[in-house]
């Protein structure tokens, strides 16, 4: 019988336009699907290296004479009208981008198929394809009546680019969307590893299929679909069933840790949508989804849903990388279910937060009295200062509490009369920006209440001037050794003036000639001595 020659329904950069979203790990999932929907118990996925190919097996129904000629038709196949295989499985595809998809990854794919009443064998050199729509005859497809005892079909998938075992990863996630479960199961492997195991005849590859893949999955030759959800082993699973909706939410949660959930792999975390068992890749955490869900910034990094809404695919249009809706009101319905289910977890864990945060600042409050009934009860240790005039009648213990002291003109105007406090950030590399009116520059000033705090500084580089309340136990000529046994020592200043150091930073307790010099003014001094 001589061959027919199939031929694209749409011009070439249509084609190519229909099917750019499609990336390589997409068209593998969508090729594995379609065996899903052709009734298949076991698919095969080998990956060859040293050909840069991959070769997909399964033992599903098989392409017959009506949908083998729909392949290279954008649209075409028949999944839309009948939305169940035959035995009863509803299809996961039904947009018609199967096999069209691997033009983006692949120079050529072959396609045997036996149906148990026909063999058929096309040809399709992707290379050709605007040959192929200027109907030159470069896409066979040859079709014989002949009856067999089994049915499936082989694709080869000949790649435009290199291909490396490091892919067999990638497939197994991207595979972990499709159902693998005891009716379909899903296997992965290189082609070097299972070659010499299986039988050398197509038709024998596929009617053996089920009794090699397990012998060789049991010796470890081949893997399974590793879902990413087994990185959510340590999380909690919230579940709730909508039956009015026709829908359930699944949500993996970090743990609440002091008000908020713990963090979940950037890769993991989102909102997902399952259909007929397949978990779609579109990720719903745009505004327009969550905008008006109650603090879902504060746990959208410690949350993974999945809304599972079967009747969505008939309502959708779908390529691997987004979802669209068929109007305006259902993809309002879809929010307004997809809110609902979050809302009705979030909730409870709301009240939870605001516990947490209550008690936090309860117990910030009674610390706070415990400190100031502490500096009321020891005038004698000298907790109280007797500096009223200057606004602060206790000795600053905290780097704030300096701030709030050199904020005041008249404080400033001891250390130096052109100095002006002009910012203050505790969690910046240093504390505070002063502005000097007499150099006209600025200078970049951290605070310690005493100077051995000083030590523990991160950032001593950035420093410019160190004011401290106190000495602490420093005293001129003594040495402290700081992180990395960097040795630091006091000295008086040049200016010979009450309240006013250097402090010399040395390598090493070994160096003589000091590689670094801060300024430092001790508020106390300053105060109690004057100049």
């Amino acid at each position: 019988m001589s061959p027919s020659y199939l031929t694209p329904g749409i011009n070439v950069k249509g084609f190519a336009t229909a099917i750019k979203d499609y990336s390589e790990k997409g068209v593998i999932e969508e090729v594995v699907a379609n065996s899903y929907d052709a009734d298949a118990s076991v698919v095969l996925l080998l990956i060859d290296e040293i050909n840069s190919s991959i070769e997909i097996i399964d033992n599903g129904s098989g392409f017959d004479k009506d949908t083998i000629e729909l392949v290279v038709q954008l649209g075409g196949g028949t999944k839309t009208n009948v939305p169940f295989s035959k035995s009863k499985r509803p299809y996961l595809g039904s947009y018609g981008f199967g096999i069209k998809s691997t033009f983006n990854i692949a120079r050529r794919v072959e396609i045997f198929s036996y149906n148990k009443e026909e063999n058929i064998h096309l040809d399709l050199d992707w290379n050709k394809i605007e040959d192929a729509f200027n109907n030159a005859n470069v896409w066979p497809l040859e079709i014989k009546k002949q009856k067999t005892s089994f049915n499936g079909t082989i694709l080869k998938i000949q790649l435009k680019n290199p291909i490396d075992k490091l892919k067999i990863e990638d497939f197994q996630t991207v595979l972990s969307n499709l159902p693998n479960n005891e009716k379909f199961k899903i296997y992965i492997g290189r082609k070097s590893d299972a070659h010499n195991f299986m039988p050398n005849n197509d038709k024998e590859k596929i009617k053996e299929l089920e009794v090699y893949t397990r012998k060789l999955f049991d010796t470890n030759l081949l893997l399974s679909p590793v879902s990413a959800l087994v990185d959510l082993e340590s999380c909690v699973v919230h579940q709730k069933s909508y039956k009015e909706d026709q829908a359930s939410i699944k949500i993996y949660h970090g743990r609440m840790v002091q008000g908020s959930p713990t963090h979940i792999k950037p890769g993991l975390r989102g909102i997902y949508v399952m259909v007929n068992g397949r978990l779609l890749k579109n990720s719903f955490t745009e505004t327009k989804y969550t905008g008006n869900i109650s603090k879902w910034k504060k746990f959208e990094s410690g949350l993974r849903v999945i809304l599972s809404i079967d009747w969505l695919r008939d309502q959708i249009t779908l390529s691997r990388d987004g979802i669209s809706f068929s109007n305006e009101m259902l993809e309002q319905q879809f929010k307004k279910i997809l809110q609902k289910g979050i809302y009705d977890f979030i909730s409870p864990k709301l009240k939870h937060a605001k516990h947490y945060e209550k008690r936090k600042s309860d117990e910030k409050f009674k610390q706070r009295l415990e400190q100031a009934n502490s500096r009321l009860s020891n005038r004698e240790g000298h907790i109280l200062t007797k500096w009223n005039e200057i606004g602060f009648n206790f000795i600053p213990q905290t780097d704030a509490e300096l701030a709030v002291l050199i904020s005041q003109p008249n404080i400033l105007k001891k250390i130096n009369d052109g100095f002006q406090l002009i910012d203050y950030n505790d969690q910046a590399e240093f504390d505070c920006l002063i502005y000097d009116h007499n150099k006209k520059s600025f200078l970049n000033v951290e605070l310690e209440p005493d100077l051995k705090a000083w030590l523990n500084h991160n950032n001593k580089d950035k420093v410019e001037l160190i004011i401290t309340w106190t000495l602490g136990k420093w005293k001129v000529g003594q040495s402290f050794a700081g992180k990395g046994r960097v040795v630091f020592k006091l000295v008086n200043h040049s200016y010979n003036l009450n309240g006013y150091y250097t402090i010399e930073e040395f390598s090493s307790e070994k160096s003589n000639k000091p590689k670094n010099k801060y300024d430092c003014v001790v508020l106390q001094e300053i105060y109690e001595k004057g100049n």
